[in-house]
């Protein structure tokens, strides 16, 4: 199945003291989380030009510096997500609290999800086919975050001087508030306060290369399975393939050419 990167989401990180510029959201999705900064990938824009865009109007920074560190793509079960019972008539309150009950106590395995899941995904997969950044995909309920996607990793460094200069705790725009975080703290494992997956990706995050790939799975709100798979990158994988498929193809018609030749050339010198 094609894959699509329709976000961005950036890390800017001063290396003498070891501080990440992280943003607690005011909105969903993450709402109330430290995560990094970023944003939705404009149409015909390119990925390192929307990385640039959303640092600039998240933060005011004006950074050209941003490194692509790969992709990290999610897949979310929807059947762990609450239903809403709020309806406009009382038989269909009921109906849809009988179904939370029959859901809810015990949700599906990560690997064998239920209709649901199954319906979603054959939505989000026939979208994906056309691999533009505004297709219409099925969506987790209260957000604007599609059941599978992904989105390019960036990071960029500041100095010292841009450290000191770049006073926060601070709120920039409506996005939340930002502020400068320790990397130990943020790598806790009894802070809660920083987004789930992002704890797991900064481990390795400023040593990864544009070829590397996270995969992230959510049973509902709960993070189920964590992948880092370097050198991996699907998105990367379909590229270099598209370049390739030409090569391959005029490969294909001139090989009856070579093998040809190569036989003349071997009878010619076996007469000799």
């Amino acid at each position: 199945m094609p894959l699509s990167a329709t976000y961005t989401l950036g890390f800017i990180r001063c290396p003498q003291n070891n501080k990440i510029l992280l943003l607690n959201r005011n909105k969903p999705p993450w709402m109330g989380k430290w995560n990094g900064v970023g944003g939705k990938i404009e149409e015909n824009e390119e990925p390192i030009r929307a990385m640039e865009r959303e640092a600039n109007e998240e933060t005011g920074l004006d950074l050209a510096n941003f490194v692509n560190r790969g992709v990290l793509t999610w897949e979310i079960h929807l059947d762990s997500v609450p239903q809403s019972t709020t309806q406009s008539t009382t038989q269909s309150t009921t109906q849809s609290t009988t179904q939370s009950k029959e859901s809810s106590p015990n949700a599906p395995p990560l690997r064998t999800s239920s209709g649901v899941f199954q319906k979603a995904k054959a939505l989000a997969e026939e979208k994906f086919k056309h691999k533009t950044p505004h297709d219409n995909e099925p969506k987790v309920q209260g957000t604007h975050v599609p059941v599978l996607g992904g989105l390019y990793l960036f990071t960029a460094d500041v100095s010292i001087e841009q450290f000191e200069n770049y006073h926060s705790p601070l709120i920039y725009d409506s996005e939340g508030i930002l502020d400068w975080k320790d990397l130990d703290w943020i790598l806790h494992e009894f802070n809660y306060g920083v987004v789930d997956n992002v704890k797991l990706i900064l481990k390795t995050l400023f040593d990864a290369r544009e070829q590397d790939w996270y995969k992230v799975v959510y049973n509902g709100t709960d993070l189920v399975e964590f992948d880092y798979l370097p050198d991996q990158n699907p998105l990367v994988r379909q590229q270099q393939q598209r370049q390739q498929s030409p090569q391959l193809l005029l490969l294909k018609q001139l090989e009856p050419l070579e093998l040809l030749e190569s036989g003349l050339q071997l009878s010619v010198v076996q007469q000799q």
